[in-house]
């Protein structure tokens, strides 16, 4: 019989014989190993280690083959001259004594690499198939689990992960933010470094490593909706957004990590100088900044207010009232609220509201603080404090319309600002020395941020906000109205993605989520017109937001816990005592 006549099926189980026996007899040549712990061996292309005594006879498990079979796996390995991925003649690769033991070896030269559809993704979406190991002392690689099907690279670019120490004792619980995690030179795994001499106190953490996305293209970028988008609307999305985790990670052995400094090791610190990088950790409810500037760094300590009254009724020596001016959303009218209870015990203050049922009852504040405690009716005493808060936010796709809407709030005396907030009513009890003074004063520093729900902008489209409002012709924030309204600008505070209703937002969490937050907040730290006006109320957030956001019938996405709207505060009376306003 000639080869042209032996059927084609023949030919095939033939070959598959062929196959099955060669590697049969190739895994009984694979020499065993001695290894640690952390260092595996391949035999017949599956990883174990010294505690797993695996046999030719082992096979994928079914779970595996069903998530294979699933997504259409295929066997790859790469080319190391070329570092191209090529198809493999072979399921197994000789492995040298000297090689990494690292998840990237494992991905680099045995991993399946599947194609990288939606029911691949959904794989990537699992906590479970993900592990983070310690490579070398204090340095982590996050990758799929041994024995998992591992993604092509492109499946694993788009995942986001966030990282922080927890302390592990008894007492007030200190949690200190991590470094963002970043993604490794070939795209293999992700990695995090914790830095030895990290500025907290002595004590034993607990590496908490949490998956925020299995794919977020662009988020780390700040443009989900495309590179070349201003705004990012539900209908923009991409479908190749998944939606957010926000799950633990399983940190190989634990993650218990011993380090830190002990008091007397820790020098007094200094009083904060510059606020627009900070980083820092909480114990308990108070936060410990670090100052991360290119010409200064290390920690620092923030203002505690103090207000002593004159109990002889006398009212303040100072000339003019200092104005505090806040221009924002609900987060800002809650660190108002945190500025006003600061005062003292609060007979020195009155407070005014501006009705409104569209924004929880609010969209304006006036707050007074009188040095002699507070007012009486047969003496006439002028604050020496001015709180004021109006809302706003930088909504919509009408730059200039949005532009507008901020100069009115930030570009007028005391006078002028209460007509427009509808507040002239708290100016009524003053005689005419206050009324006179509320015509010319303006603000002694006023402070604006852009959100937290202007969350439809992209990173593009908080440069072309800024555009608009610096490089106009002529500018809505000119140098000299800067100057006059002594403007600052807040940063944005960070979010807990997983508390978003969706069933109210759809899709929100593919634009409020903290990666974004981040690039949009370099933007106003980087921006050349704000150089010396930036506060970092984002560093006072991070790693937090797990923790300490307000609790009500369901945990809230935006806004937090009193006591960090009181740190947020001292925040603000370090830059006012540091720049002499106070």
């Amino acid at each position: 019989m000639t080869r042209a006549a032996i059927p084609r099926s023949i030919m095939v189980l033939g070959a598959c014989v062929f196959s099955l026996g060669f590697l049969a007899s190739v895994s009984r040549l694979v020499p065993r190993v001695e290894t640690s712990r952390q260092d595996e061996i391949v035999t017949a292309g599956r990883w174990v280690d010294e505690n797993h005594h695996s046999t030719s006879e082992e096979t994928t498990s079914t779970e595996d083959l069903d998530l294979l079979n699933v997504v259409g796996a295929e066997i790859f390995d790469y080319d190391e001259d070329s570092n191209l991925e090529v198809q493999s003649e072979s399921a197994e690769s000789p492995r040298d004594e000297d090689e990494s033991s690292s998840f990237d070896y494992m991905v680099k030269s045995f991993g399946k690499r599947l194609e990288c559809g939606v029911d691949a993704l959904e794989l990537a979406r699992k906590p479970a198939y993900w592990e983070a190991l310690e490579t070398s002392p204090l340095r982590f690689s996050i990758a799929p689990r041994r024995q998992s099907p591992v993604l092509k690279s492109p499946c694993l670019d788009e995942a986001l992960f966030s990282a922080r120490l927890v302390s592990s004792s008894v007492g007030d619980k200190v949690i200190s933010p991590l470094p963002y995690v970043q993604l490794s030179k070939n795209s293999a795994s992700f990695r995090i470094n914790v830095d030895r001499g990290l500025q907290i106190p002595a004590g034993t953490y607990e590496l908490q490593i949490r998956l925020e996305f299995a794919s977020l293209p662009g988020g780390i970028k700040g443009q989900v909706c495309g590179s070349d988008t201003l705004t990012c609307g539900r209908k923009d999305i991409p479908s190749k957004v998944l939606p957010y985790v926000g799950q633990k990670v399983e940190v190989s052995g634990g993650g218990q990590i011993g380090l830190g400094l002990l008091p007397q090791a820790m020098a007094p610190p200094k009083l904060c100088t510059k606020l627009s990088h900070l980083s820092g950790y909480w114990k308990g409810k108070r936060f410990f900044p670090v100052i991360s500037e290119v010409d200064e760094e290390g920690p620092c300590r923030l203002v505690t207010p103090v207000f002593k009254t004159n109990e002889n009724g006398e009212g303040d020596s100072r000339k003019d009232p200092v104005w505090i001016h806040l221009v924002g959303d609900s987060n800002i009218r809650n660190l108002n609220d945190a500025l006003a209870s600061s005062f003292g015990n609060g007979a020195g203050t009155t407070y005014w509201e501006s009705a409104s049922k569209v924004k929880n009852g609010t969209v304006a504040a006036i707050a007074f603080r009188y040095a002699s405690g507070a007012p009486r009716p047969d003496l006439l005493v002028n604050p020496d404090i001015i709180l004021t808060w109006q809302w706003w936010e930088a909504s919509g796709e009408d730059f200039d319309a949005i532009a507008n809407g901020l100069v009115q709030w930030v570009n007028g005396t005391l006078s002028e600002f209460v007509a427009r907030a509808h507040l002239k009513q708290s100016l009524y009890a003053f005689g005419s020395e206050f009324q006179h003074i509320a015509s010319n004063i303006r603000p002694s520093r006023t402070y604006v941020t852009l959100e937290s729900h202007s969350s439809g902008l992209t990173r593009l489209g908080v440069e072309e906000l800024l555009d608009t409002l610096f490089q106009s012709d002529p500018p809505f924030l000119s140098d000299t109205l800067v100057r006059r309204s002594n403007l600052k600008f807040f940063t944005t505070t960070e979010v807990n993605t997983g508390n978003i209703p969706l069933w109210k937002y759809p899709k929100q969490d593919a634009v409020r989520n903290n990666a974004v937050i981040q690039a949009k907040n370099e933007v106003i730290r980087r921006r050349r017109e704000l150089s010396g006006r930036v506060v970092d109320a984002q560093g006072l957030t991070r790693g937090i937001t797990e923790d300490f956001m307000k609790q009500g019938s369901k945990p809230d996405a935006v806004h937090f816990e009193d006591f960090v709207y009181i740190e947020w505060a001292r925040l603000v009376w370090t830059d006012l005592v540091v720049n002499g306003i106070w």
